[in-house]
């Protein structure tokens, strides 16, 4: 499974998307220096204060409320054909990341219906602020179904409440990419927040 985030903007008249991706030697090291022969060289003192300032950032963590977190993952686990070995809870995933020295994570909503949306953006925006108050790095992305009746109403409400972006995953939605409601949620995030979405799964007869 991979994940995708593109920020959409104009091009020519017609909304399309820009992938950036950030490769090894795109931006220069500043605990890399030169020797007088012109070559790269990092002395252990730098090393050692680079390891010290890095940062680890889950990207990509789901949680669900804690009243339906069994039932969750024992879905995602079937759906998936793998075992999950965490509780699913927002407390968990906290415990989680403290024990593993994880400063932060990308935390993605996921709304299997139209009637989930705000439900499911409200828990985790709840979430996001817990986190943050306990000095994680937390950026929220809200959920969206195909169905839901006001994408723009929802995207202004879910920008208000402070979130990053917005969360879209294909097959357990069983939303096409190519639909007219893929193009209609693109046209509305369009200049204001980035699309997260879930990409790499490979299902027969789907085209996600």
């Amino acid at each position: 499974m991979t994940s995708a985030v593109f920020p959409w903007k104009r091009d020519g008249g017609r909304s399309t998307a820009a992938r950036y991706s950030a490769r090894r030697g795109d931006l220069p090291d500043p605990t890399v220096r030169e020797n007088g022969k012109g070559q790269r060289v990092q002395s252990m003192q730098e090393k050692q204060t680079a390891q010290n300032t890095q940062k680890i950032i889950d990207a990509h963590v789901h949680i669900y409320p804690e009243a339906i977190a069994d039932r969750a993952t024992e879905s995602l686990g079937r759906f998936y054909q793998f075992t999950v070995h965490a509780k699913g809870t927002y407390e968990d995933l906290e415990r989680q990341a403290l024990s593993c020295g994880v400063s932060g994570f990308f935390l993605l909503a996921v709304a299997t219906n139209a009637h989930q949306v705000q439900k499911v953006n409200d828990h985790v925006v709840n979430a996001m602020q817990t986190a943050r108050r306990h000095g994680l790095e937390c950026y929220a992305f809200a959920g969206m179904h195909q169905d839901y009746p006001d994408f723009a109403a929802e995207i202004e409400r879910c920008r208000a409440l402070g979130f990053t972006g917005f969360k879209i995953h294909p097959d357990i939605q069983r939303m096409d990419l190519l639909s007219s409601a893929m193009y209609a949620l693109c046209e509305a995030l369009e200049g204001n927040m980035p699309l997260f979405l879930h990409m790499g799964d490979c299902r027969a007869g789907d085209r996600f």
